[in-house]
């Protein structure tokens, strides 16, 4: 089993033909579905539920590889830590200097407005009762690694 990641260029891949033409522009863009964000694709506080719902829901909003809910819905742990990318500056936010050392989330979440929901962005959980965070299991049925098209 493959752990997703936040590397650029490293994707969770899973295989889909539902979403794939949207999927590719929300890759390019940053939003599910798109080069603006459109509260019906992913389940973020904009739309109001304010609760999960079952994966496969926003099929308008799949990555370019047909993954489903990669942003909204809850946030997915990654596996490596929050810090510069190499040769980047050094990141001194506000979560770094309340957490520390954390995990990269991704994603963002039924309880988080759009801009967590970002292709590109990436942060970490709060400490805060009401924080949803998730993973995301990757199986991979050839036993090779995944390829991008």
């Amino acid at each position: 089993m493959a752990e997703p990641t936040h590397r650029p260029g490293v994707r969770a891949a899973q295989r889909s033909t539902v979403g794939i033409r949207r999927g590719r522009a929300a890759a390019l863009s940053g939003f599910p579905g798109g080069e603006t964000f459109n509260v019906e694709y992913a389940n973020t506080i904009e739309l109001g539920l304010l609760t999960s719902t079952p994966v496969g829901v926003f099929l308008e909003g799949a990555s370019m590889f047909g993954a489903l809910d990669m942003a909204g819905n809850v946030e997915e742990y990654v596996a490596d830590d929050y810090r510069a990318y190499p040769g980047g500056p050094e990141i001194n936010d506000d979560l770094v200097l309340d957490v520390g050392r954390h995990r990269v989330a991704r994603g963002g979440s039924f309880t988080r407005f759009r801009d967590l929901a970002r292709n590109q962005r990436r942060h970490g959980r709060y400490p805060r009762p009401i924080y949803v965070m998730g993973f995301r299991l990757v199986e991979n049925h050839s036993g090779q690694n995944a390829t991008l098209p």
